[in-house]
């Protein structure tokens, strides 16, 4: 019951009228016995330095952060954590004295989520489909995760190109290939550039898709839809949870490959930002109930 002692936090984004967080933290907040509130608030673009100052004005003990503002929330912060700052973006806010701190729980989310399906990324290839939002935390977990080859693919050339000058290491070679409308061309690259020059595909890729193409209700787009590119993936990660099977997912499965959504990435990196905010750890048993109620929401059951 909401009284007097009741701690406040929300939602900042716009829109944010179909976000699965209050469900996420409201119920955390239920299972752990925690006076704690959470509602989500739809922030126009000028109004946000407001509503950050605002919250802490009254006392709100943190935020998660949504697009479009997890870049330019940072401007209005009092200090970074280390990982975000490495990342450029930050979607957890936690009250500091005089402010906030920012955090990137997506990043947690990601690493978490792989740990849950049983994905091992040490020493793997891996595609990435996309450099924009979210593929800054992805890229910089498999990083810390170690793994061998990263290959981005994307339109943008110079996104995923400021992704290999920022997060490339002795241990994680990071490459590009520009995803061209011409999908035979593109696989001719493949062919050319990477079976002989360097032999990245040797053997089967990871592959996560991190772009919006193929979301509700759009379920039937997909960024590549060649048959021979998911002929050598083995294991597909898709950061869309709506619908849950996507056609990225598919065309995996039906390559004989693993395929995941991003529910669990979802469900980590709220639980991550739960626990910053109410100094606690969550136990797994409360995780497990947790994720079979957002399945059924994500579902619309």
């Amino acid at each position: 019951m909401i009284d007097a002692s009741t701690k406040l936090c929300g939602l900042i984004g716009h829109p944010v009228g179909h976000s699965l967080s209050p469900a996420i933290h409201n119920n955390l907040a239920e299972y752990m016995n925690i006076n704690m509130a959470y509602l989500a608030y739809n922030v126009e673009d000028d109004q946000l330095e407001y509503a950050v100052k605002g919250g802490q004005a009254l006392g709100l003990i943190g935020f998660n952060v949504t697009v479009p503002y997890k870049v330019q929330v940072m401007n209005y912060l009092k200090e970074v954590d280390d990982v975000a700052k490495k990342i450029g973006a930050v979607n957890t806010l936690v009250k500091v004295d005089g402010g906030y701190k920012g955090y990137n729980t997506d990043y947690f989310g990601f690493i978490e989520s792989l740990k849950s399906d049983g994905v091992e990324v040490k020493d793997q290839n891996v595609i990435l489909l996309g450099s924009g939002g979210v593929s800054n935390a992805i890229v910089a977990a498999l990083v810390h995760l170690e793994a061998k080859n990263v290959l981005i693919i994307n339109r943008n050339v110079e996104k995923a190109r400021n992704l290999k000058e920022r997060f490339e290491t002795a241990k994680t070679k990071i490459s590009i290939i520009s995803l061209k409308d011409d999908i035979i061309s593109f696989m001719d690259i493949v062919r050319d550039k990477y079976d002989v020059e360097q032999g990245l595909f040797d053997s089967k890729w990871i592959c996560i898709q991190a772009t919006s193409v193929g979301m509700h209700p759009h379920d039937d787009d997909v960024v590549i839809d060649n048959p021979e590119f998911y002929s050598r993936i083995k294991i597909g990660y898709d950061v869309i949870f709506n619908p849950e099977n996507t056609r990225f997912m598919q065309l995996v499965k039906d390559s004989g490959g693993k395929a995941y959504n991003g529910l669990k990435m979802l469900l980590y990196q709220g639980v991550k930002a739960f626990e910053l905010w109410n100094e606690v750890e969550v136990s797994d048993a409360d995780v497990d109930k947790l994720y079979k109620i957002l399945v059924k929401l994500s579902l619309g059951k």
